[in-house]
């Protein structure tokens, strides 16, 4: 059998036959462009010769791409976006290449105090990953509370000096935590941001921060150097803080001075762009946008609606009654009349079958009372009464001669919004460009005020008040020392949340009166909370702003259920200048008539009868937080606690204790006793890039004060500035943490977060029970 061997000739190459790529870099910065097959291509000849490429360390210009085919820059088409000279890590749908997520313990003895090393074990690292840590969630890297160590880090090649840009949200309740940025490069010179997020002090808005309440989303930013980079985003927190904190959360990282790319990014679901973009644009409300959607977001169907920066467009439901809420109209001739309006955006429907219609208003009715300290001027809104004057919600009343008006505010009636209230909205989404157009984030509904049942998906509804000119108590001197034991007013409020899962928040803020963008995080309460008071106790005499901020479960999710509710049934803001009036206090009989109202000395109480200021009896101590008034507000001093000048109850520490019928025990604890105050330091904790922090304590048992104060740095790289709202915390044992902050040769400490772990002695007994106080295995395991 014979056979033909047939040859084919392969086509001649073109240049469509052809990807091209750099070569590596050589000593000087100097490359070649080359010519390299597409897969699947065959062909032979005319393979384009190597061509000299561009210097290592060029890059196009933001909104554009290097064509390596013409190795000229290009602009990028419509629906993608481009840094140039950087890249953006958004769209956070799995880790992206070059990040790296380590979780690991940090109790215990796998921590070496003072030293600096930190063991760890295998097991130990999987426990801690399946607790939290970081992690990729809902299009975000987010940091789940842990009592683990977690690091988040970033590799990345740099060709020339550039910089790491990153947008995150810290919790409000940042009590415990430390958030650490750092930066190691090839001369393994470590250069650092620390955070102002340490351990709850507090926080500052001004700079690049987004203004509002709503966890502020912040830009922090690093300096790079060139060549290889590891960025460590890194968090550490106490155990006993670790389920009470929220996630921080990153929106966005940019790294800038990396080589050139080869293409454009598509914009992500929810945004669009233009050609020549650097950056892609959230689509409004109402509008939504598929991946790489070019010059402009589509508008939903009418039947249809959306919040800003939506992928999809979601059907308006149908009316219901919570779609819409009262308002009291202005008095008129003494008589107002009860309207209804939509919750904004109105977005449900009372065109479908079973919808609810906006209710008429209701026929006129007397005008309703105004709150104590107020009456109904001529405009028919309540208002304050005059200087010198109180009232019950009707009309107002001069004050008696010998009397003083106990100012503040006592909301008890909500017909309307008081005058020093606001509400407000803040979109949670750090990319929101558009408005929070929702009208009233918080409704007065005649006896409580609560959050609008907005449609408005991620979200947070605000309700501020305002205290412009401070505090002042007349029954109290101005020498005495304001604290939190001894404090120039209270503010109370009562309240409920009532939320679908637990992942609902409400928290309670402290602003300057000047709103200058530092506030510092009171109290917060999740998931559902029955009814109840919380009494902040005032320590500054300045003016003062406080904020209530709600965020409804899921409040960054597509599925946030709206149906949450948080109500404010009462706020009672005492010794408040320029408040309102609900009674007059008398004043101490004085020897000079001419002084006016002249406060009782520490430790002495106002006679109920006769005004006269008299001492506490011996073994009692004036209850600084009552009226001052009577010998009931002289408490008697615990258990071998003495007092001779009814401010406080102490001992000097000879003490002889009765163990049992016919049993004493004699103790010498004098060393302990006077003024003095010890210091004791905590294990001092690193992370493995040397990074430290320590607690330090100030105890003072025996009738002395310990005095925890924060501490700021004005020249550092370090994030922590003085604020109008700097801590100072009084108590017999406070705790600072000490952060050591190094400078090129020269380091120092910097003080934050004084808290009061206890405010006073109460007794002092040989067994862990005391009155209705039980000390466990926990506490006395020391």
């Amino acid at each position: 059998m014979l056979m033909n061997r047939v040859f084919t000739r392969a086509p001649e190459c073109t240049a469509d036959d052809f990807n091209y790529e750099y070569t590596s870099c050589d000593a000087s910065g100097e490359r070649w462009r080359v010519a390299v097959p597409r897969p699947g291509r065959v062909c032979e000849g005319n393979v384009p010769f190597p061509q000299k490429g561009l210097n290592c360390s060029f890059s196009c210009s933001g909104g554009q791409y290097l064509d390596l085919k013409t190795q000229e820059c290009r602009h990028c088409q419509a629906g993608s976006y481009s840094l140039g000279g950087g890249v953006r890590f958004e769209d956070f749908t799995d880790l992206p290449q070059g990040f790296q997520i380590e979780n690991f313990a940090l109790d215990g003895d796998e921590i070496l105090a003072e030293v600096g090393v930190v063991a760890q074990t295998a097991a130990a690292s999987t426990d801690c990953a399946k607790n939290g840590g970081w992690h990729v969630k809902d299009g975000f890297l987010i940091y789940v509370p842990t009592p683990c160590f977690s690091k988040l880090s970033y590799s990345g090649h740099l060709v020339r000096p550039g910089f790491v840009e990153y947008v995150y949200r810290m919790p409000k309740n940042n009590l415990g935590l430390v958030f650490n940025v750092i930066v190691k490069n090839e001369q393994c010179q470590s250069y650092r941001d620390q955070l102002k997020a340490l351990m709850g002090e507090t926080r500052d808005r001004s700079g690049s921060s987004k203004s509002g309440a709503n966890g502020e989303w912040q830009t922090g930013r690093l300096e790079l150097k060139s060549g290889p980079n590891v960025i460590s985003w890194t968090v550490a927190n106490s155990r006993e803080s670790a389920g009470n904190l929220d996630p921080i959360v990153i929106g966005h990282i940019d790294v800038h001075g990396i080589a050139f790319t080869k293409s454009c990014t598509l914009c992500p679901a929810g945004t669009y762009s233009s050609d020549g973009a650097t950056e892609c644009t959230p689509c409004q409300p109402d509008h939504y946008s598929k991946r790489g959607t070019p010059q402009s977001c589509p508008k939903c169907p009418d039947e249809q609606y959306s919040g800003p920066k939506a992928s999809s467009c979601i059907d308006r439901p149908k009316c219901t009654e919570s779609d819409y809420y009262a308002v009291h109209e202005p008095c008129v001739d003494g008589k107002t009349k009860k309207s209804f309006k939509s919750v904004q955006p109105k977005v449900c429907r009372d065109d479908l079958p079973g919808a609810v219609k906006q209710p008429h208003s209701e026929p006129p009715i007397p005008c309703p009372k105004c709150n104590p300290g107020m009456h109904l001027n001529k405009e028919g809104a309540c208002v304050f009464c005059d200087k010198d004057q109180y009232s019950d919600g009707n009309e107002c009343t001069k004050c008696p001669v010998n009397t003083v008006p106990n100012y503040g505010y006592q909301y008890v009636w909500w017909n309307s919004l008081p005058p020093n209230m606001k509400t407000n909205c803040e979109f949670i989404d750090e990319e929101s460009t558009s408005d929070c157009n929702i009208g009233e984030a918080w409704l007065p509904d005649g006896e409580s005020i609560h959050t609008a049942p907005t449609h408005q998906p991620g979200v947070a509804l605000e309700l501020a008040l305002a205290v412009p000119h401070g505090f002042k108590n007349p029954l109290v001197g101005t020498d005495v020392r304001i604290s939190a034991q001894n404090p120039i007013g209270h503010l109370t409020f009562v309240f409920e949340t009532r939320c679908a899962t637990k992942d609902c928040a409400l928290y309670f803020v402290e602003d300057s009166a000047e709103g200058n963008g530092f506030y510092r995080m009171v109290a917060d309460f999740n998931g559902t909370v029955l009814k109840r008071a919380y009494t902040h106790p005032i320590t500054r005499i300045t003016g003062v702003k406080y904020m209530w901020a709600f965020l409804r479960s899921k409040s960054s999710a597509v599925d946030e259920f709206i149906a949450d509710r948080a109500t404010i049934y009462s706020i009672n803001v005492t010794n408040a200048v320029a408040g309102g009036a609900s009674a007059c206090l008398p004043c101490p009989t004085s020897a000079n008539p001419n002084k006016g109202c002249v406060p009782c000395e520490p430790g002495h109480y106002m006679t109920e009868s006769t005004h006269i200021c008299t001492k506490c009896p011996k073994d009692t101590m004036l209850n600084t937080t009552g009226d001052r008034i009577g010998v009931k507000s002289c408490i008697e001093c615990g258990d071998y606690l003495a007092s001779n000048d009814g401010v406080a109850c102490t001992t000097d520490g000879n003490l002889l204790l009765t163990i049992g019928k016919n049993e004493t025990r004699k103790y010498d604890m004098s060393a302990l006793g006077g003024k003095r105050t010890y210091e004791a330091s905590g294990v001092k904790v690193y992370s493995r890039e040397g990074t430290s922090y320590y607690h330090m304590f100030n105890v003072s048992l025996f009738g002395g004060t310990a005095t925890c104060r924060d501490t700021y740095d004005y020249k550092g790289d370090a994030l922590i500035k003085a604020a109008a709202l700097d801590e100072t915390t009084e108590a017999a044992v406070c705790r600072m943490t000490v952060l050591p902050l190094r400078e090129g040769n020269t380091s120092h400490m910097i003080y934050v977060s004084p808290m009061g772990l206890v405010s006073r002695l109460i007794g002092i007994s040989h067994k862990p029970e005391h009155q209705n106080i039980r000390l466990g295995e926990k506490e006395l395991d020391y």
